[in-house]
């Protein structure tokens, strides 16, 4: 959404003429599009630059988004490292919602992150279509790869959104999702079988947990289609699939740390996280107490669409009660 809004540039006492650039880039991203309040650059933890619309300055300090720019920096880190056994590289883009914003961090080059800040309420059963919320992802990600190619360092496709319009699904047809049900006891288990052997057979998810009070209660899967196995050159399936289940079992611990890190700005319960790979996606949406699902896909073309599809499932979910 073009706006031309005013915006204030703020730079470390480090920053040179190497930065030139990027703040050029950054400055003018904001300045053209309302969906983003707060821009950052970081290197290794280290704050370099700051772009902030003029409407938001009044808004927050500028001093307690630099901060928590700096500590996702590290926390994203230590999330690239929770996900790295799952042989599906490295941890490229972190996109964390709550009910009045969110907090987009995508890698530029090794090293560097972009993190911006949207103010935006949002719609319990259209999370990743919040309005500013997708634009303000979509500009950070486009934002990183275009300083990603000064450096002539190829596109990571953060997001998918260079091919979310030519996306066409990696596999074919899937008649028989693997679904096992862990938890029989857990509420809705039943119905949340049917939903995500559903979801699985449109073939953008290739995983899908859901999990209760601390519990993986149901998993279905398609991860042993044929159109995947090239996938599979490093890790055998069932080795991946134990890796999904653990990680969703762990996943609320991240999510209450970052919770704890994004509480002030923007605010509120975390609702979704995406953990954007090289081969890739993990989506964890808050269901209610207790409760929560879990979708993964490890096509990178299509990370935007399979977001979508753990977001209807998520929706589907809450409107069963």
């Amino acid at each position: 959404m073009s706006s031309e809004e005013p915006v204030a540039v703020s730079t470390a006492s480090h920053v040179g003429a190497a930065f030139a650039d990027a703040i050029e880039l950054c400055r003018d991203a904001v300045a053209r599009d309302d969906a983003i309040g707060h821009l950052s650059h970081y290197s290794l933890g280290m704050h370099n630059f700051s772009v902030d619309r003029s409407a938001e300055v009044d808004q927050w300090r500028r001093d307690e988004v630099v901060a928590l720019g700096r500590r996702l920096s590290f926390q994203f880190t230590s999330l690239d490292r929770a996900v790295h056994d799952a042989r599906t590289g490295s941890l490229i883009r972190l996109v964390a919602q709550s009910a009045e914003g969110a907090v987009i961090c995508v890698t530029s080059q090794p090293g560097d992150q972009l993190v911006g800040v949207v103010r935006a309420p949002a719609d319990r059963e259209a999370l990743p279509w919040t309005p500013h919320v997708r634009e303000a992802d979509e500009l950070v990600s486009m934002l990183a790869i275009t300083l990603r190619a000064h450096t002539r360092l190829s596109s990571q496709n953060p997001g998918g959104f260079e091919t979310v319009q030519d996306f066409v699904p990696i596999i074919g047809e899937v008649t028989d999702p693997k679904v096992t049900v862990r938890k029989p006891d857990a509420p809705g288990v039943e119905r949340m079988a049917e939903l995500a052997a559903d979801a699985l057979r449109h073939k953008h998810l290739h995983f899908v947990a859901y999990c209760v009070d601390g519990e993986v209660a149901m998993t279905a899967d398609s991860l042993g289609a044929p159109g995947l196995r090239s996938f599979f050159t490093q890790i055998h399936v069932d080795l991946r699939r134990r890796f999904y289940v653990a990680l969703s079992r762990q996943l609320p611990e991240s999510v209450t740390k970052l919770n704890r890190m994004l509480s002030p700005i923007p605010g509120g319960r975390l609702l979704r996280l995406v953990l954007d790979v090289d081969q890739g996606a993990i989506y964890y949406y808050h269901l209610g107490t207790g409760r929560y699902l879990v979708g993964v896909t490890l096509d990178q073309s299509g990370v935007m669409h399979a977001d979508d599809y753990t977001a209807r499932l998520a929706a589907q979910v809450l409107r069963d009660g």
